[in-house]
């Protein structure tokens, strides 16, 4: 189905599509960005102690007291601040042109698209 026809189908049965499609989208990309900056710091790091024991043998007790010794909560709270600002406007920024999208006329069986 084809996103005219679903806008076209929600506007029909009294659903604004603005405020269904628009503000899902936007609530996702705010919460979900977030967890996915935190996801992949605890990925870096898991692979940082594996490249650490790759090169040198160390413990991961040793790795996290000389690795964190200087880092503090605040140093985590910018990024996962600005990722929640960066997925607010990126999904603000896609569901106004598809709601603004015009249906496109369909091809009849005697007039083949062309190409």
């Amino acid at each position: 189905m084809k996103l005219t026809e679903q806008i076209d189908a929600m506007e029909a049965s009294a659903v604004d599509p603005h405020k269904y499609l628009g503000a899902t989208r936007v609530r996702a990309c705010t919460l979900m960005l977030p967890l996915l900056t935190i996801a992949a710091d605890f990925v870096s790091i898991a692979m940082a102690w594996i490249t650490a024991m790759w090169a040198e043998p160390i413990s991961l007790c040793f790795f996290f007291e000389t690795g964190f010794k200087d880092a503090t909560f605040t140093d985590l709270i910018p990024p996962i601040v600005e990722t929640s600002v960066f997925g607010r406007s990126s999904g603000w920024s896609r569901p106004s042109r598809a709601c603004a999208r015009k249906a496109e006329p369909k091809a009849s069986a005697a007039q083949p698209l062309a190409p």
